[in-house]
């Protein structure tokens, strides 16, 4: 794997993670 494929992937279990914090406009990083 490719360091900018594990960053890709990383990124998205994070934005999973804070997907409820989305909803109420609010960053989550």
């Amino acid at each position: 794997m490719t360091i900018k494929k594990i960053i890709q992937e990383e990124l998205g279990k994070m934005l999973e993670e804070c997907g409820f914090k989305f909803t109420k406009a609010e960053p989550c990083f």
